[in-house]
């Protein structure tokens, strides 16, 4: 017997077909869709920000519009480990284990330094901050000082700075003899004049000319800086609106004298000096990680102190402890020769 023809059920099956090539259509659609090009330019450019800048510039192949988006970017970030691969991996793919292909570093070392050239010179907005992780040799070549006198010359927003020099894993020993010889950090006499925030890390320093004339300057974090007696204090009366210090792990001088009215928080870690003067009347917040200093020399005033933390855990101190004669100091200890509030958070 043959199937009758029924019209309602016709009907539904013509429009469930008709749904469905309906929502194909669409699903074709979209994935040709762009949904980016209804999002404004500077949007996309503050976004490209938060990525390292060898991310942002490999976004210009997506499409026209985000060709340029990138010169545009608020922030730059530079990881030397990123851009080129690191000097650990050059020496592990060697053919030869035993003799060291320096022609092969160098490579990697001047690719890197053209890469930088070429996208700071290519950045047409307006920049707010800016960080460099770098090679050793782009500070013995003098390139990371030209890099960074450009920005802060021709970007007249930029307010914060990071600069930090990646561990040579060895190489340098090949170079130089004497630790004197290890190239020093040094720039133009004013050049950090117009920063807010500076960073610097695993550096030598023997001049403060780049930090006459800080008027504006309000946070300083020095992590693994060998300086003088001179240069740190040079540094700090130049520094005269500092709201926040950080000292971590630095080396060179004897006496570290902080007399600063402006500043609100003090962070200082793994130091080893002969004497210690802290005097911040508006100083909130007081962090002590590691301090050798011999207990009658280290003085401290702070009336209007409401956080206070001392720590003394730390491997460096206790090794430089043993060196010095000097055990680090407890909170009981800084405490007896300090004028602080009497209650701590």
């Amino acid at each position: 017997m043959s199937q009758m023809y029924n019209p309602k059920t016709a009907s539904i099956t013509h429009n469930s077909e008709a749904v469905r090539s309906n929502m194909d259509k669409e699903m074709r659609s979209d994935e040709k869709t762009d949904f980016t090009k209804s999002v404004p330019d500077d949007v996309l450019s503050y976004i490209l920000s938060f990525l390292s800048i060898d991310e942002a510039v490999r976004s210009c192949i997506l499409s026209k519009k985000w060709k340029n988006l990138w010169k545009n970017t608020s922030h730059i970030e530079f990881n030397s480990t990123k851009m080129i691969r690191p000097l650990s991996q050059l020496l592990l793919s060697r053919e030869s284990q035993t003799t060291m292909d320096l022609k092969s570093i160098t490579k990697g070392v001047s690719r890197y330094g053209f890469l930088v050239y070429r996208i700071i010179f290519r950045h047409i907005g307006d920049l707010c901050s800016c960080s460099f992780l770098h090679l050793w040799k782009s500070l013995l070549y003098g390139e990371l000082q030209s890099w960074v006198e450009y920005l802060l010359r021709n970007k007249k927003g930029m307010k914060n700075l990071k600069l930090e020099c990646e561990l040579d894993n060895g190489e340098m020993e090949e170079y130089f003899i004497f630790k004197d010889d290890i190239p020093k950090l040094h720039f133009s006499h004013g050049i950090f004049a117009t920063l807010g925030s500076l960073e610097l890390i695993n550096y030598t320093i023997n001049c403060s000319n780049a930090f006459v004339g800080c008027k504006n300057l309000q946070t300083l974090k020095l992590e693994r800086i060998n300086l003088d007696d001179a240069t740190i204090n040079d540094i700090l009366n130049n520094c005269v609106v500092l709201e926040n210090i950080k000292l971590n792990g630095s080396t060179g001088f004897k006496k570290l004298i902080i007399i600063n009215q402006s500043l609100k928080v003090l962070q200082l870690e793994c130091l080893c000096v002969d004497e210690l003067k802290v005097s911040c009347e508006n100083l909130e917040v007081l962090f002590l990680d590691s301090i050798i200093c011999p207990t009658n020399a280290a003085s401290i005033y702070t009336p209007n102190l409401t956080t206070f933390s001392s720590y003394c855990y730390s491997k460096f101190g206790k090794m430089h402890g043993v060196d010095k004669g000097h055990s680090i100091l407890k909170a009981c200890e800084i405490l007896q020769h300090s004028s602080m509030v009497s209650s701590f958070q």
